[in-house]
């Protein structure tokens, strides 16, 4: 039995040797007994994963791993999402072949499962992926400065981790001042501007549905009426006394061109301005009740813009405001000749303007008539080569004209523009005529004595004729004019 004993000894198994005294048949015998404690040879297997599941989710969500020799009491596994040095979930609940953990926060998008307890350590051959992050709410309305709190998933709790852009992916940044896996407290910069949030977290990017506004100095959240223009359509706005309204509506290329009209206002007296994404002013105007209208304007940016209407302070009311996208200028060119060259612009949306470019020679007189139109009211401009204004006429739906004006000595030949501007909600068609009169008038007609007959022929409005004939001091002279086809002489 010693032998025994000491081979198993050699071989690294304790035993526990206690003497026990017996008789039998009168005869006392010693024997040993042995209780072995085994170590080393015999200890338990390391912990194996075979699974998890799901793959994939929210931080907070719980993951069951399936495997080999994890350690029942929960407390004894330790399980870390990202290897060895990443961040411990709580184990929730444990059995000798599997373990429920909760995702803790802070973690990579991707993280291998690491589980480690008292029998050794395993490291699962695939990732954990967190599920993309989501806004479900956020405060609508804030003023510079202030904070706000955005509610949803799988934000990252370290606070410098998550970004918050105001007024889309091109905004300003806020600064985020505490995290939760969901919820983040944001303070809004001095320069936000009202659009939609745009959030990053490592989890990935979410634009919320929902819009941002900025209140204005001296307004509360309850004193702003928000909404969104959807161009071309009417919004019927309804302002308290004291309140204002922010409305917003987006632009998807550089220099499109916007024009508000508003009608059935009750509002005595009110300001309007329109910002561009990054708050500089666009345009603005005075108003009261009745119809009225902001000329299109040309938007440099793609982004949110905003318009706010601010009635005086003792006023109150509603009004139906449109925001509508006016198509590009209407163009043509003409040759200008002495017969005349000619175009037809339709002009059928409401702030759409027409241009018609032709090639003018220096020194030359032009005439340009506006005929056949069908727009109520509005202005034709004859513009230089630089696009500067040189004379203008009032048009309409009767025939108007600019009489002879001299072009420039330089450039001897540059392209000038005829600009037709239709005032307000005013749209239709009109007919440009460009005529070149030279230098100057045909010389006059000659009568050599009296009586005498002479025909003067005009080949183009604008040009004057004449014609000259013998007198003699103190007779006096009748002319008569005969076989006329002016309309007015």
């Amino acid at each position: 039995m010693p032998a025994q004993i000491a081979n198993r000894l050699a071989k690294g198994i304790n035993v526990t040797v206690r003497k026990i005294r017996a008789r039998r048949a009168g005869v006392a015998l010693l024997a040993l007994a042995a209780t072995l404690v085994f170590s080393g040879v015999a200890q338990a297997a390391a912990p194996t994963i075979t699974s998890f599941a799901p793959t994939g989710g929210n931080l907070g969500s719980s993951v069951v791993v399936t495997g080999t020799h994890f350690i029942a009491p929960p407390a004894s596994n330790t399980v870390k999402f990202g290897g060895s040095g990443g961040v411990a979930g709580t184990v929730t609940a444990a059995t000798l072949t599997s373990l429920t953990v909760t995702v803790p926060g802070g973690i990579t998008a991707t993280s291998t499962i690491y589980v480690t307890n008292a029998n050794g350590t395993v490291t699962s051959g695939s990732s954990f992926t967190v599920s993309p992050t989501t806004v479900t709410t956020f405060t609508a309305k804030a003023a510079a400065g202030s904070s706000i709190t955005i509610t949803g998933t799988n934000f990252h709790t370290t606070p410098g981790s998550n970004s918050v852009l105001f007024n889309g992916s091109a905004g300003v940044a806020g600064t985020v001042t505490a995290a939760t896996t969901t919820s983040l407290t944001v303070t809004v910069p001095a320069s936000a501007t009202p659009g939609k949030l745009y959030v990053t977290t490592p989890y990935g990017v979410v634009t919320t549905t929902a819009d941002f506004y900025v209140l204005p100095t001296g307004y509360a959240a309850t004193d702003i009426v928000a909404g969104r223009l959807t161009l071309g359509t009417g919004a019927s706005i309804a302002i308290p006394s004291g309140d204002a309204a922010i409305y917003l509506f987006d632009t998807t290329a550089v220099n499109q061109r916007i024009s508000f009209r508003w009608t059935d206002s009750t509002i005595g007296s009110m300001s309007l301005q329109v910002k561009n994404p990054t708050g500089g002013y666009v345009v603005a105007s005075t108003a009261g009740a009745g119809t009225n209208y902001i000329d299109a304007s040309s938007l440099a940016a793609i982004g949110t813009y905003s318009i706010q209407i601010t009635p005086d302070p003792s006023f109150s009311g509603s009004l139906t405001l449109t925001a509508s996208l006016v198509p590009v200028d209407v163009t043509a060119s003409v040759t200008a000749s002495a017969a005349g060259g000619s175009t037809t612009l339709a002009l059928t949306t409401a702030g759409t303007n027409g241009r018609v470019t032709f090639t003018g020679l220096a020194n030359h007189r032009l005439f340009i008539k506006f005929s056949a139109s069908t727009i109520s009211g509005g202005a034709g401009l004859l513009l230089d080569v630089n696009g500067a204004p040189m004379t203008a006429a009032a048009i309409g739906k009767t025939d108007t004209y600019i009489d002879s004006v001299p072009l420039p000595s330089s450039p001897a030949s540059g392209t000038y523009t005829v600009l037709i501007d239709p005032s307000g909600i005013n749209a239709g068609s009109i007919t440009v005529t460009v005529y070149d009169l030279g230098v100057a008038d045909p010389a006059a007609s000659v009568i050599a004595s009296l009586p005498g007959t002479q025909s003067v022929t005009i080949s183009s409005p604008g040009i004057n004729g004449g014609v000259t004939f013998p007198a003699v001091a103190g007779h006096k002279v009748s002319v008569k004019m005969t076989g006329s086809t002016f309309a007015a002489v």
